[in-house]
């Protein structure tokens, strides 16, 4: 019983620590975990009330209830619609395939299976590139910036691109891709950013501001926009929040947490949501799931998107 309590001690410490996560970057890093903090609860309190220990039973409802205010919200109300003649449905396919990562021929069977409209893979270095040329009979169209120091990103369409361009979001130099795309008769943008993980003083910097820039291309763009991305942040981090301030919404809402890192945890209730899709208002979300494990330690994520 001893371990027990030292289990529910730490998840309650760090469940309280979380909710003041915009004032230190090592206490930003515990707001990610409020999935994990809401599971220990949980068995805690079960434990407690078996064994007739209603105190700790009661502290602990009370961490459940803490982080079930964090966790619940994803699990309700998708933003769809009943879709008419007039809208066009979109499917997007993100995935960062870990530049180490040499299983190409996972990611190729899952995108071939997918059949994305857009595929995004990031980490892509110049192997990946030329693996997924194979590809191109599907996908004729690609924007890419390969790189060998996990910071790479290509994006290939069944459709033609209006424009596309790298941009500089943020301080660390690192290209992000806009993409000017049209589907039918829709033409919509796609921007696609990597900020740096924030194990750092000043990768956290640069992480923040790179999705601050990212928040305000958002905020100056008129058409349909798609941001997606490997963010290295959760959606309970405060240093997420202005990507929804300027009227983003994340594609997850509705259909759960969806952790996507890191695959080396093997159960997805270990793992946290780090990759993620926000659109505009002029899109609602027809469904959003994770694919398969292609030997990355990230899980792609698979968006359908009605316009």
């Amino acid at each position: 019983m001893n371990i027990i309590k030292i289990i529910a001690l730490l998840t309650a410490a760090f469940t309280i620590a979380a909710i003041f996560n915009d004032t230190h970057r090592i206490l930003e890093l515990t707001s990610h975990f409020r999935l994990q903090y809401l599971l220990s609860s949980l068995l805690c309190l079960v434990i407690f009330f078996a064994s007739k220990h209603y105190k700790y039973a009661i502290t602990l409802l009370v961490i459940a209830a803490i982080n079930s205010a964090y966790i619940l919200p994803w699990f309700l109300s998708p933003n769809t619609h009943q879709a008419t003649e007039k809208t066009t449905t979109i499917k997007v396919l993100l995935s960062n395939v870990k530049a180490s990562n040499a299983h190409y021929d996972q990611a190729i069977d899952l995108v071939l299976r997918e059949s994305p409209d857009i595929f995004i893979a990031q980490e892509v270095n110049n192997s990946w590139l030329s693996a997924l040329q194979v590809i191109k009979h599907t996908y004729p169209h690609e924007y890419s910036i390969p790189r060998e120091d996990n910071f790479g990103i290509a994006v290939f369409s069944k459709y033609p691109f209006t424009s596309a361009k790298d941009i500089l979001l943020g301080i660390s130099g690192l290209p992000s891709l806009e993409i000017m795309n049209t589907i039918g008769d829709k033409q919509f943008k796609l921007i696609t950013t990597h900020p740096l993980p924030p194990i750092s003083s000043y990768t956290y910097q640069s992480r923040n501001l790179q999705l601050q820039d990212a928040a305000i291309a958002a905020k100056n763009t008129a058409e349909p926009l798609v941001v997606i991305g490997d963010l290295n942040i959760t959606m309970w981090s405060t240093d997420y929040t202005p990507l929804e301030k300027v009227n983003l919404k994340n594609c997850r809402k509705g259909f759960g947490v969806l952790p996507t890192w890191p695959t080396q945890l093997q159960f997805s209730a270990l793992m946290i949501p780090i990759d993620h899709c926000l659109v505009s208002e002029h899109f609602s979300v027809k469904n959003m799931s994770t694919g398969g494990n292609i030997g990355s330690d990230h899980l792609p994520i698979i968006v359908e998107l009605q316009l």
